[in-house]
């Protein structure tokens, strides 16, 4: 990927959905959300990313919280707490927007910092999407420009946690 993803921090339990989306968010207490109401930059030192493999999908019968709880438990027994979880490979594809967030939403639960999801497009925006992204000179999306899209022939960022739909892991 040649961009940077955006990031936010935030005060609710919840601020990790974001990180089912692209965007780099996790949760700050009350008195560093206030520096930063006031204008203070807020500085934190960048944890280990660990890197968590998907491929294949779902088998039948299988439902978005098995996953979610079966990542859950993978990641606890690894050991990841203060750490950053990278999840990439072909097996995001199968993975809904809202079983992304809710995976990233459970950060606290496996003792991550964040659990990360890079952006990827998807068949087709709708309109009301479509038309709000920003457009380079040739009519383009400026994220295509940047290579800021996952796809699945896009190359593994590194090799740690590995999960092909067999149940129980």
């Amino acid at each position: 990927m040649d961009r940077l993803p955006g990031t936010l921090v935030g005060t609710d339990s919840h601020t990790t959905m974001i990180n089912g989306l692209g965007v780099v968010g996790w949760g700050v207490g009350g008195i560093e959300a206030e520096a930063c109401m006031l204008g203070q930059p807020c500085s934190m030192l960048l944890p280990p990313v660990v890197g968590f493999k998907l491929f294949g999908k779902l088998p039948e019968g299988c439902t978005a919280t098995d996953l979610v709880l079966t990542v859950t438990q993978m990641l606890r027994k690894k050991g990841v707490v203060g750490k950053f979880v990278e999840f990439y490979g072909a097996g995001l594809t199968q993975l809904s927007v809202a079983d992304r967030a809710t995976i990233a939403n459970m950060a606290p639960e496996y003792g991550a910092t964040i659990g990360f999801f890079p952006w990827m497009r998807y068949p087709r925006l709708p309109a009301h999407l479509e038309s709000g992204f920003a457009r380079d000179r040739t009519g383009g999306s400026l994220f295509e420009g940047a290579n800021a899209f996952r796809t699945d022939e896009t190359p593994d960022p590194f090799s740690a946690i590995r999960w092909n739909s067999t149940f129980p892991p």
